[in-house]
């Protein structure tokens, strides 16, 4: 062979290259058969760790184990792993019966993760073990305990009601009390878990023995300066009147009621759906006060809020329009809810049917909404033709309309009148509107055009 052929020197290089590739392959498939091999090997020697009865070997083997299911976040890896190593039960000796506080925590975070990603069915006594063993640990005053004990709660109770009920056998809220909370710069961590963990268990209705301790746990919540335990304390009262709890006889919450008429979007909201379920129409009218009214009328008039939660501020007052409604248009209530008659369509929506509702069987009322400029703005949604909200908007000036004729007051020298006549006008005479052109016709009894009148 001539070297000096360059074709034949280029075939050299392209059969080295070959060669050390092939090379390269078979190495990395020795390399990765080794690896599996010494991690099956590694694999092996943790289930046996899991057997012994040295804090620090339980540590690693539980710890390995703990990794695997967080890394693989796969429900058929962690069947696997429970059937492969049968060790579940094992798991759960250990977490009841060790007193090494890193092997407790070890195991209790494995049992959470296993709950978290497969389903578990433990007989009944397995399960009132773990029950009395979590209640039991509240004592030992361990803040990084007491989050891993409140999460384990939350998941299983939210898995099985069974065990809400044990909760409650073994006095969780009672008990409850030794859960550490201390001067910690993540104290949050544990108050926002407490709240999870308690509205979980409060999932089935319980026997009314438990009512003081959970009432007290959500009066603790209350006292916190913490938004999230607000929240969920005001669902778990929720759901306690939902079961008949008879809030009556618990009127210290009246002042954190008010308190909460100032808050944020989502302790807001829960507090609008919660008061509705009162029975006593009392304590009711004892939550509105002219500090709660003005609170909600402030959050919106001011927009400090969503208008999903203005809204949802228009509608809790229409709900409880047979116990409280404003005396006056002037009132902040109406003026933001004419105010808001510009905006969003759900908070048209809401504004239009709670005017109406304070319109229906109040003449006085319904006349002097009238000339506060309101059809002006009625007017100009009529003429942008939103059909949608069209038919409510008809009933609102049917109220005012009909306070008219009954007051004998002249409706024409309201601002805006002129406009909803000409509206009502292009809409009856126009065949391709999507509206009630019954509700428009008559209408035009109360507002007509006037030949020679513009706006």
């Amino acid at each position: 062979m001539d070297i000096s052929n360059p074709l034949e020197i280029e075939n050299i290089r392209n059969l080295r290259s070959s060669i050390d590739k092939l090379k390269e392959k078979t190495q990395k498939a020795d390399n990765t058969e080794k690896l599996v091999f010494e991690y099956h090997q590694y694999f092996h020697d943790m289930m046996e760790l899991l057997t012994s009865e040295d804090p620090e070997e339980l540590h690693t083997a539980i710890t390995f184990f703990k990794h695997y299911i967080q890394l693989s976040k796969n429900h058929q890896l962690a069947e696997y792993f429970l059937k492969y190593t049968n060790s579940l039960g094992r798991i759960i000796e250990i977490f009841l019966e060790n007193e090494y506080p890193i092997v407790i925590e070890d195991s209790l975070d494995l049992l959470y993760y296993l709950y978290l990603f497969i389903p578990i069915n433990l007989n009944t006594n397995a399960l009132e073990k773990i029950a009395e063993r979590v209640v039991y640990l509240f004592s030992y005053g361990i803040f990084s305990l007491a989050v891993l004990l409140l999460n384990f709660i939350e998941t299983l109770c939210n898995q099985n009601e069974s065990f809400c009920q044990m909760l409650f056998r073994c006095d969780v809220f009672e008990n409850a009390y030794e859960l550490v909370m201390g001067e910690l710069d993540d104290v949050d961590e544990l108050v926002e878990a407490q709240g999870r963990a308690f509205y979980a268990i409060t999932r089935v209705k319980f026997d009314e023995k438990y009512i003081p301790d959970v009432i007290s746990r959500i009066a603790i919540f209350f006292g916190l300066n913490n938004a999230s335990v607000h929240y969920y304390g005001l669902l778990m009262l929720t759901r306690m009147l939902e079961y008949g709890l008879d809030i009556s006889q618990f009127e210290f919450f009246i002042e954190n009621f008010v308190t909460f008429s100032a808050a944020s979007k989502k302790v807001l909201m829960e507090l609008l759906n919660l008061i509705p379920k009162i029975r006593d129409q009392e304590y009711i009218r004892k939550i509105l006060c002219e500090d709660f009214v003005n609170n909600l009328s402030v959050q919106c008039w001011e927009k400090r809020t969503h208008s999903r939660v203005r809204a949802a501020i228009f509608r809790f007052f229409r709900k409880i329009s047979p116990i409280f409604r404003p005396n006056d248009v002037d009132n902040l209530l109406i003026v933001a809810a004419v105010h808001s008659l510009t905006k969003s369509f759900r908070e048209v929506k809401q504004s239009v049917l709670l005017l109406t509702c304070y319109c229906q069987g109040d003449l006085n009322f319904a006349i002097k909404l009238g000339f506060t400029g309101i059809m002006l703005v009625l007017g100009t949604s009529l003429a942008d033709n939103k059909s949608v909200l069209n038919d409510l908007i008809f009933d609102l000036l049917g109220y005012i309309g009909h306070a008219a004729v009954v007051l004998n007051i002249d409706l024409r020298m309201a601002d805006g009148y002129n406009l909803v006549a000409m509206s009502l006008n292009m809409i009856i005479n126009d065949p391709e509107s999507d509206v009630n052109f019954n509700k428009a016709s008559e209408l035009s009894k109360f507002y007509f055009v006037e030949e020679g009148l513009d706006e």
